[in-house]
């Protein structure tokens, strides 16, 4: 097997190193590795070639991968906790000093965890995703699995919901996993839609083994891992009894979804009065005792539930002996990187719910979300949103798309953006969220909370409480069917337009909260991106940069003037050699050169191409002078570059051995007519070893 030639996306090998798979239709050429990602065809444990990621989660990390011994695709998991990790230049993963603690306890659960799974094989266990391997390596630890192709649950129902008798078919190998894990004294915790897999087959397999987590180096312990519907109230105690009852619950709240196409009643709303519908009010046909017996699952009194699976299941199956096949269901080619964990749980009786809270299935008969009066502060599901503009329905909050850097201002864009200026609300506490720009992850906040201060993008926040948002209720539009809101901070400011100008491109700033001004408020709506649309490359500084493609002047980011031209004048040099003059300087016919690069499809680099010399003319460093000449096109690594990511249109050129090209002054001051060098940082003196625009040509060539 050639491995140059295997696709990053399905892992078969093609038939030529570059270009669009046959298989899968995807170009390893358009990929480019999100930060503390592993890059594509990087080898672990001696026999696996890591793929394209598929998925990141807050505690690791999951690619496609190829196990080369036995020429199989797999699924590798890697041990990465966001927010405390990072990888270095040799791609190992790294803990700050104090947090060092916190990722061995991890990293002990997460191999923990493998070892039970990998007890576990399809003949004992179809409902679980099959272990193959685990090991240690590049200082954390990763998982092996099988490679599966399906759908989640949740997204299958957006399609339609289930029967009550294919939801028993469906789940019977999901209840089996779940008694199988029990049996070893662990919980799940995370039983839901969109962790159940059903693949093309129509099998049904438990992922995303969660867990009660703690994460940071600040003192804080025991943060709870809940989603909203899915999670018994004892889950988000974090002095709450778990128990197999704790899955039983979420096991029967994912049934009442498959069955009614809705999401339950969250279990603290039930605890507060909101009541749950019964299935049957939805039009769903299934027998009293059936209703029942789910009913008693989901009692918000752990104490009063099923204290078993299999109890639950005994009461689900009422025909007695009755024998659940899987039925084939139709499913999309969707796979989903989990992160994993185990907790184990005490063998005790669960204690009683606090007191105040609806716990009774009897009087289960209707479902009613919370009612908001404008300016209530509102509870929002974590999830994918846009934000239209009330007043300008055809303007949405946004950010400078493509560019990462820290600071770039927040701003009003066109609706017809709206795939690029998405945004994630996330980190819930209490009904306080954080706000990150999804293309980049980068959080919105503020350097200073005062009126009129832009709101930022920042990669890392600054730990003032300005990333902190609420979301205030301003009422409800009927003609529209969405909720409007405001987004203010903890403080008491509001994300407004600057001066209250809606017009494209004008910033977003802290303003006066006033909730008679429309300008201030926006339509809250989730938002699921658009595959259709290519994905918006978002660079930060130091990344390598794999998208760069045509022809281009390259000048000096010091004042944009001085370019990189080719002197071919034997009088100063025996060959052509790339050096630099001020724009100014050079006549009709030189000014100035172009240079096309072409991306090799090795390791994200390029070969630059100089096009008044030739076709087949590139620039190579010399190892010897340290000078870029034009040689004709060679398999010599030297004709190979990289690009480096500076910010915004300024990037480092990087010589296959990492040394950067720059140029010397002279002793007055200039530098035209000097060559480019190609040395290391250290050991040049009053070297512009700056970084160069890649500007369109000022003519186009021929």
């Amino acid at each position: 097997m050639d491995f140059r030639r295997i696709c990053f996306n399905c892992m078969h090998e093609k038939p030529a190193e570059g270009g669009t798979c046959p298989y899968c239709g995807f170009r390893n050429e358009d990929y480019v590795p999100s930060e503390n990602e592993l890059v594509p065809m990087t080898p672990l444990n001696g026999k696996y070639i890591i793929g394209r990621a598929l998925g990141a989660g807050g505690f690791g990390r999951t690619y496609i991968a190829l196990d080369a011994t036995l020429q199989v695709v797999v699924a590798v998991k890697e041990l990465f906790i966001r927010n405390i990790c990072y990888r270095d230049a040799r791609s190992n993963v790294c803990v700050r000093p104090e947090d060092q603690g916190l990722f061995e306890e991890n990293k002990k659960l997460f191999l923990n965890e493998a070892r039970i799974l990998a007890m576990f094989n399809e003949k004992d266990n179809e409902g679980i995703v099959n272990v193959k391997d685990f090991f240690e390596e590049k200082n954390t630890a990763y998982i092996v699995m099988e490679y599966l192709n399906g759908d989640t649950l949740k997204g299958q129902i957006s399609r339609g919901r289930l029967t009550i008798d294919e939801t028993m078919r469906l789940f019977d190998p999901v209840r089996h996993a779940l008694t199988k894990v029990h049996q070893f004294g662990v919980v799940h915790m995370d039983v839901s839609p969109d962790n159940i897999m059903v693949l093309r087959d129509g099998r049904a397999k438990l992922m995303d083994f969660g867990g009660a987590k703690k994460m940071g180096s600040n003192g804080e312990t025991g943060q709870i891992s809940f989603k909203k519907g899915y999670t018994p109230i004892e889950q988000r105690d974090v002095n709450g009894m778990i128990g197999p009852w704790t899955d039983v619950y979420a096991l029967a709240a994912s049934m009442y979804f498959c069955l009614t196409g809705e999401r339950p009643v969250d279990a603290a709303q039930r605890q507060g009065g909101a009541i749950l519908m019964k299935p049957t009010a939805f039009g769903v046909k299934m027998s009293k005792a059936q209703e029942n017996a789910l009913l008693k699952a989901m009692e918000i009194n752990p104490s009063n539930r099923f204290q078993t699976v299999e109890d639950f299941w005994n009461a689900m199956n009422v025909k007695k002996g009755k024998s659940f096949l899987i039925p084939a269901v139709a499913a999309a080619a969707v796979v989903v990187g989990v992160a994993i964990a185990f907790l184990a749980f005490g063998r005790g009786k669960p204690a009683p719910v606090k007191p105040g809270g609806n716990s009774s299935s009897s009087s289960v008969v209707s479902a009613k979300e919370p009612e908001y009066k404008i300016g209530d502060q509102m509870e929002v599901e974590p999830g994918t949103y846009i934000f239209r503009n009330v007043k300008n329905y055809d303007l949405i909050i946004g950010v400078d798309s493509g560019f990462g850097d820290d600071g770039t201002a927040v701003k009003l864009k066109k609706y017809e953006e709206a795939n690029k200026n998405r945004f994630f609300v996330t980190d819930k506490n209490g009904e306080v969220y954080k706000l990150r720009a999804a293309h980049t992850n980068s959080l919105i906040e503020t350097d200073v909370e005062e009126i009129g201060t832009t709101i930022r993008q920042y990669s890392q926040g600054y730990g003032l409480g300005t990333e902190k948002w609420t979301f205030i209720f301003c009422g409800h539009d009927d003609e529209k069917d969405r909720d409007k809101v405001i987004l203010k901070t903890t403080s008491g400011q509001v994300l407004a337009p600057k001066d209250g100008k809606l017009e494209e491109g004008n910033e977003a700033v802290l303003a006066e909260y006033d909730e008679a001004d429309e300008s201030q408020q926006w339509y809250m709506i989730w938002n699921k991106k658009d595959e259709s649309e290519k994905d918006v490359i978002v660079y930060h500084e130091g990344d390598l940069v794999g998208d760069i493609e045509g022809t281009f002047n390259i000048s000096s980011s010091l004042d944009g003037l001085t370019s990189v031209c080719i002197n071919d004048d034997p009088q100063y040099y025996k060959e052509p050699t790339a050096v630099v003059y001020k724009s100014e300087w050079l006549t009709e016919a030189d000014a100035p050169f172009m240079f096309r690069f072409e991306p090799t499809g090795s390791e994200t680099r390029y070969r630059v191409y100089c096009d008044k010399q030739g076709t087949d003319m590139c620039l190579e460093f010399d190892e010897a002078t340290k000078n870029l000449y034009v040689r004709k096109k060679s398999d010599s690594k030297n004709q190979l570059f990289r690009i480096v990511y500076v910010s915004y249109n300024r990037y480092l050129l990087q010589a296959y051995n990492e040394d950067v090209v720059g140029y010397d002054l002279k002793d007055d001051g200039t530098a035209d007519g000097n060559p480019l060098l190609v040395r290391n940082y250290s050991d040049v003196k009053d070297s512009r070893l700056e970084s160069w625009l890649l500007v369109k040509p000022h003519k186009e060539p021929a």
